[in-house]
């Protein structure tokens, strides 16, 4: 994982009440950061599957991750390596083994067990409403290729109904993340095209 920021700012970002959206990329291809280039349209609120959200790491500084809004989960999802980098590894509740199942993930419906749970309280849509307690399955991502598999943050149905689905239109799809706070997000080393030479095909770094 990596921390980047939508818009050059002081070390440690700055308080959520004095963020404001991230501007709209006008040439995203000036950035000569690959994962910076990468997220550019997530962070301005370009991708309509992609929802930021903004969370405390362990010392209860505010930063955003990007969610996956994904209708076919019930519940929410976020890779074990999220919570490691935001130190809340102490915060994990075990899943009974008899209640653990396996789950299939993202468009390549990548099979996951999650084994623990964590709750979190996160900031979502143009008000930069409040959600606490959610709670989340932890799952380890699996690596296909020496590539971790995509996405690492992810919210289903469960989340939707919280957030008043049929708001979530008008309140949070196209509201880009906040200026100033910082960005967890896994490293791109590289994006290539498919073998198809259609889409794009992700190159990671380290996590």
């Amino acid at each position: 994982m990596t921390i980047i920021f939508p818009v050059p700012t002081a070390p440690g970002g700055i308080p959520i009440t004095e963020a404001k959206p991230t501007a709209a990329p006008q040439r995203p291809n000036d950035s000569t950061d690959v994962t910076e280039k990468y997220y550019a349209r997530d962070l301005a609120g370009q991708n309509q599957d992609s929802l930021p959200i903004i969370v405390e790491d362990s010392q209860q500084d505010p930063l955003t991750l990007l969610a996956t809004l994904d209708l076919a989960l019930t519940e929410n999802y976020i890779a074990s390596s999220v919570i490691h980098a935001l130190g809340l590894s102490s915060k994990l509740t075990p899943i009974p083994a008899k209640s653990q199942h396996q789950v299939a993930l993202g468009v390549d419906a990548v099979l996951v067990r999650p084994n623990y749970h964590i709750t979190i309280n996160l900031l979502a849509g143009s008000e930069n409403r409040r959600f606490p307690g959610v709670v989340f399955s932890v799952f380890d991502p699996p690596h296909i290729h020496d590539d971790p598999v995509e996405p690492d943050v992810l919210l289903g149905v469960n989340f939707l109904r919280q957030a008043q689905a049929l708001t979530l239109v008008k309140e949070y799809i196209g509201k880009g993340a906040l200026e100033g706070l910082p960005v967890l997000v896994p490293v791109v080393a590289a994006v290539e095209k498919d073998d198809a030479g259609e889409g794009d095909k992700i190159k990671h770094g380290e996590l």
